[in-house]
């Protein structure tokens, strides 16, 4: 069973274990103790019955749209539904805030996580050339409010 909830103080050293072991080699990791103090930051966690922190979900309010920062899941929680929770958790919360649609990049060759935003409802509208600093393209995706 997953448990989802808001980011608090409490959990900053456990996102960021979990987004440096999501993350290993990227430099795109976000500041979390920074999303605490910006207003338009909405970032869930997700934990296990274990009390351990396996991934969490960073979107940024911009207008009416959930810009998704970022979506780690460790890699031994991976294929366990955490991120499926993460993202229907924030899709809920930019529902509840009347925000109209999620949108968000992907790495190009993350077909898991393009399986897993297109199950939830999300559609390509773009690509982006050399995106992440490695070089690699991205796919953006946008979504509204699936519940399947």
């Amino acid at each position: 069973m997953t448990t989802i909830r808001l980011l608090s103080a409490l959990d900053l050293e456990a996102v960021e274990r979990v987004s440096h072991a999501a993350f290993e080699h990227d430099g795109e990791r976000p500041e979390f103790e920074d999303e605490l103090d910006r207003p338009y930051a909405r970032c869930l966690v997700a934990y296990d019955n274990n009390h351990m922190c396996t991934g969490y979900a960073l979107g940024w309010r911009v207008g009416d749209v959930v810009d998704v920062i970022s979506v780690a899941v460790l890699p031994s929680a991976r294929n366990q539904g955490v991120g499926e929770a993460l993202m229907r958790g924030l899709m809920k919360l930019a529902r509840d805030e009347e925000a109209q649609s999620l949108c968000l990049d992907v790495r190009a060759s993350n077909a898991p996580a393009i399986a897993l935003y297109r199950k939830l409802g999300f559609t390509a509208v773009g690509k982006r050339r050399g995106y992440y600093r490695d070089g690699e393209d991205s796919l953006t995706m946008q979504g509204g409010w699936s519940t399947t």
